[in-house]
């Protein structure tokens, strides 16, 4: 979302920050993948995957999907600074 009298390389540049972050991770997947993979784990019966400091849209995701799918989702602090996300 545009945020107002924000330049455009200021955006740019926290962009490729975090673009760095993600990439010198060892995480599977960025924070704005995390989320929407946690519906298709919930649906398949479950898994795991990892992924950086999980986004509110990730924790909002979890409690959605284990109030209607009954499925336990937990992210768990990996000593690489990832987590690991778990559906079961």
């Amino acid at each position: 979302m545009p945020k107002l009298g924000v330049s455009a390389e200021h955006v740019a540049k926290t962009a490729a920050a975090r673009m760095a972050g993600y990439l010198a991770s060892d995480a599977f997947a960025g924070p704005y993948l995390a989320d929407q993979l946690l519906l298709p784990f919930a649906l398949a019966g479950g898994g795991s995957f990892t992924t950086v400091k999980p986004s509110q849209h990730s924790l909002t995701a979890r409690v959605i999907t284990e109030a209607f799918l009954g499925r336990r989702c937990t992210f768990l602090q990996l000593p690489t600074a990832t987590h690991r996300m778990e559906v079961r």
